[in-house]
């Protein structure tokens, strides 16, 4: 699908999953429903329908990674895991501010966005996330004992 099909697969989803009920009860091998899930309430809602044995989503877990845990937003120990594990590992700049926005896409307003993109450098983004109380400079510090631990 294509992001214009959206609003066609919204109309056609009861049908949609009646089908892929069909689907599941005459084979044998898993079945796994992809897309249309925005929520924590979409992910039961599909399981619920369609009898699935999984889902995966793209867009939805870009922007929220704890989706799966239940999580309607992201949570700031995600954001702040993720701000971390980044540091540690040298993610490429492009890579850190692309995920940091869609993290943060429905927080911001469209000129926070464009300033937020504007950023040429790690330290950039780390001034922009601390500057508005998203990250704090010494969380780096302070949770780096637990991010082997947590799964989102």
């Amino acid at each position: 699908r294509t992001r214009e099909n959206i609003g066609l697969i919204l109309a056609i989803l009861p049908t949609f999953c009646l089908m892929l009920t069909q689907v599941k009860q005459s084979c044998r091998v898993p079945v796994i429903v992809n897309g249309t899930i925005s929520s924590p309430s979409d992910i039961g809602k599909t399981y619920e329908k369609t009898g699935c044995d999984g889902i995966m989503s793209a867009r939805a877990v870009l922007g929220n990674p704890a989706i799966f845990k239940g999580y309607e937003q992201v949570p700031q120990e995600c954001l702040e895991d993720f701000v971390n594990i980044s540091l540690l590992t040298g993610t490429s700049c492009r890579l850190f501010t692309n995920h940091i926005m869609f993290f943060l896409h429905e927080f911001l307003n469209a000129q926070e966005r464009r300033e937020l993109s504007a950023q040429d450098s790690v330290d950039g983004v780390l001034d922009f996330l601390i500057s508005r109380g998203l990250y704090k400079e010494d969380s780096l510090d302070s949770r780096l004992h637990t991010l082997r631990v947590r799964h989102w």
